[in-house]
């Protein structure tokens, strides 16, 4: 039953996986496909960005809070589709947009700056969204192992040790809310400052 487990595990990982370079490659190639007024749009929000970083103009405090907020309501709302029946196609489709925002805000680097657009990128994946993304594998793993064994024990009719599960569940839930707390942290302070240091690129 341990092993059969595992590799359940595994191959939810593996789908995970697969799915999360779609999601990515669909992100970095979806800026092709829309509007050039869409393309201004981002290239002014990505320049105003640069500049209000150069002329030392962020909030960094509400920042923070926004950021943190944002990423925390995510995992919240993937933590409990968890633990319902209807849960299941709901995380995969918020693990997809997730990866998929990644791949977008890269392609929207390069369409700004062009090839120098790709170290504004490398910097803003590495590590700090690459960090963030094991996260939500992780947990979107954990989630979808709970919800298969809801389903299966509601429709099956059996009996689910809930609170064994739960407890690990939210263990989880609490790791990875630490890790968005980190991450919060170097996305506000250590990034603006990285971008300040390459500023000199798009000069």
């Amino acid at each position: 039953m341990i092993i059969l487990d595992k590799l359940k595990r595994i191959k939810t990982l593996y789908f995970l996986l697969v799915l999360a370079i779609i999601a990515f490659i669909f992100g970095i190639f979806f800026i092709t496909i829309i509007s050039t007024k869409d393309i201004n749009i981002i290239k002014e929000y990505i320049s105003t960005f640069i500049n209000n970083i150069e002329e030392n103009k962020l909030e960094f405090i509400k920042i923070l809070k926004e950021t943190f907020f944002t990423n925390g309501i995510i995992v919240l709302i993937i933590w409990l589709l968890g633990i319902s029946i209807i849960g299941l196609p709901l995380i995969i489709v918020y693990y997809f947009f997730k990866v998929f925002s990644i791949g977008f805000a890269l392609s929207s680097f390069v369409i700004t700056y062009k090839l120098k657009g790709l170290v504004f990128g490398f910097f803003y994946f590495f590590p700090n969204e690459l960090v963030k993304f094991f996260a939500y594998t992780l947990l979107v793993t954990n989630s979808i192992k709970i919800s298969k064994k809801i389903i299966k024990a509601v429709f099956n009719k059996e009996t689910l040790s809930f609170q064994r599960n739960l407890r690990v569940y939210v263990k989880i839930l609490i790791i990875v809310l630490i890790i968005l707390i980190i991450t919060s942290i170097y996305e506000t302070f250590a990034i603006p400052f990285i971008f300040h240091k390459l500023n000199f690129l798009i000069k």
